[in-house]
C-alpha cells in the first residue's frame, strides 16, 4: 500500500463535492443490497468514480484533492481506491486558435488524507509538487487502477481568470464591507444593507464582450454552533437555535450554516470598461448574525452539469467512470453580519 501523507481541512465547495460522491456511494450500496427489488442493477462491481474541482491559482492539495472510489463497496472503507496511478497533463492554448494542444507539463499525484468534519478523514490524491492550476489552460487526467482494464480519463478547460471584487462599485464607511483577510473579525455589514450596497461580484479579467457564465456562490457561517447564535429573522417564534438544530448546523453538505446558489449569469460592462458578474439578492443566505466566508466561482461546464443535471455524475466529463473532473476561477472574502 502507498504511504498516506498530509492532513488538512477542506473549503466548503470541495467538501460538498466529496459529500455528494459519498451520498452516491451509499445509495449504490443500498441498491446493491436490495437487488431483488430493482432491475436491472445500476452499477457493476467494477464501477469507479473520480471527482475533482480544480481552482485557478491553487494546487491539487489535500484541501482540494482528487477522490477515486469504487461502487458498490461492501462497506464504506472499501470504496476508497488506494493504489491508483494518477497523472495530470497541463496544456496551453495554441496562439491564434481555440485549440489547447501545447503540452506544458505533466505531474503525478500521491495518496493523502482529506478532512470531512463529521465524516472524519478519507483517502484522496494530491499534488506533492504544488503545481498551480492556471486559468484558461486545459488539464487532462489519466487514472489507472490495478485489475481494471480501462483507463479513466477526463479533460477540463479552466475558466478565464475571475477576480472576486469586495465592495464592488461602493465605498463603504470605515469598518464596513467585505475583506480578504480571514483574521479580521471586526469589519462588518449591517444585515439591512446587504442587498443594496454589497453585491457578490467577480471581474472577468479576460472578457472583451458580454458573456454568459456558470456562476456559483457559497455563503458559510464561520461561527461554531451555540444556542446563543441569533437568527437574522425570527423563525416560528424562535430567535436562537436549539440543541436539536446542532446536527443540521454541523452537516458537511448543504445546511442551515451553508447556503449556495448556482446558475447561469450574464456579465455586464461597468463604467470602468470591465465586465462583471454580480449576485445582488442574497440577504436570505445569512441565517445568523456573525462571521461569514463568501466564495464566488466561475465554473466550467463539467462541474456545472454535474451539479445541475439529474444524475449529474454521468455528465461531469469523466470517461470510463462516474463523477466529475471540473474547474473554476474566483476567490474568497469575509465579513461579519451585524444588526
Amino acid at each position: 500500500m502507498k504511504n498516506i501523507t498530509n492532513l488538512s481541512h477542506s473549503n466548503g465547495i470541495s467538501r460538498v463535492t466529496f459529500c455528494s460522491i459519498l451520498l452516491l456511494i451509499m445509495m449504490t450500496m443500498l441498491l446493491s443490497s436490495c437487488s431483488d427489488l430493482v432491475s436491472p442493477e445500476r452499477f457493476t462491481e467494477n464501477q469507479y468514480t473520480v471527482n475533482a474541482l480544480l481552482k485557478s491559482g491553487t494546487s491539487i492539495s489535500v484541501d482540494n484533492p482528487v477522490s477515486i472510489c469504487k461502487v458498490p463497496g461492501l462497506n464504506l472503507p472499501d470504496v476508497f481506491v488506494l493504489d491508483a496511478v494518477v497523472t495530470i497533463k497541463e496544456y496551453q492554448k495554441n496562439p491564434g486558435t481555440d485549440s489547447y494542444d501545447i503540452l506544458n507539463k505533466q505531474f503525478a499525484l500521491s495518496l493523502g488524507m482529506h478532512s470531512l468534519n463529521s465524516f472524519g478523514v478519507v483517502p484522496c490524491y494530491y499534488d506533492p509538487a504544488n503545481n498551480l492550476i492556471q486559468a484558461d489552460y486545459k488539464y487532462h487526467i489519466d487514472v489507472t487502477i490495478p485489475g481494471y482494464d480501462k483507463i479513466i480519463s477526463a479533460d477540463t478547460i479552466v475558466p478565464q481568470a475571475a477576480e472576486l471584487v469586495p465592495n464592488f462599485n461602493y465605498d463603504p464607511p470605515a469598518g464596513q464591507g467585505f475583506i480578504t483577510d480571514p483574521a479580521d473579525t471586526d469589519t462588518s455589514i449591517p444585515y439591512g444593507e446587504v442587498n443594496n450596497n454589497f453585491p457578490v461580484s467577480v471581474k472577468l479579467t479576460d472578457a472583451g464582450t458580454q458573456q454568459t457564465v456558470n456562476y456559483i456562490v457559497e455563503v458559510y457561517c464561520r461561527e461554531e454552533f451555540s444556542t446563543d447564535l441569533e437568527y437574522t429573522t425570527v423563525i416560528m417564534g424562535f430567535e436562537h437555535p436549539t440543541e436539536a438544530d446542532k446536527d443540521k448546523y454541523m452537516s458537511s453538505g448543504d445546511s442551515i450554516r451553508r447556503f449556495m446558489v448556482m446558475s447561469k449569469f450574464m456579465s455586464k460592462q461597468h463604467t470602468d470598461g470591465n465586465w462583471y458578474v454580480s449576485w445582488t439578492d442574497y440577504r436570505q443566505a445569512f441565517m445568523f448574525y456573525g462571521r461569514y466566508r463568501i466564495t464566488a466561482l466561475v465554473l466550467d461546464d463539467n462541474y456545472f452539469n454535474y451539479r445541475s443535471m439529474q444524475e449529474g455524475y454521468y455528465h461531469g466529463g469523466v470517461k470510463n467512470a462516474l463523477g466529475c473532473f471540473g474547474s473554476a476561477s474566483g476567490g474568497v472574502m469575509y465579513t461579519k453580519i451585524v444588526k
